[in-house]
């Protein structure tokens, strides 16, 4: 994915994936670094939305819980959720 108007494309100096694994169902995402090229509210959603379908994308995927820096997070900006 390149180019500004992708999301993530836009975060991949800041934010970066450490491991993933799914058990039971359940996608674990561990992401580390800061979670930056936020362009408003609408954005702010985008990253979370963004990894959780394409986790989910796998058919032994029911749910996704996402970790930054070693706390999970819901990757809202702002002490707004976790992380």
């Amino acid at each position: 994915m390149r180019g500004s108007r992708h999301f993530l494309a836009r975060t991949n100096d800041t934010l970066s994936l450490d491991s993933a694994s799914v058990d039971d169902g359940v996608a674990r995402v561990y992401l580390h670094g800061t979670l930056t090229g936020l362009r408003g509210a609408c954005d702010h959603p985008r990253g979370r939305i963004q990894i959780e379908e394409t986790a989910r994308a796998l058919p032994a995927v029911d749910s996704v819980v996402l970790y930054r820096n070693g706390r999970r997070t819901d990757l809202t900006p702002s002490g707004r959720g976790r992380g």
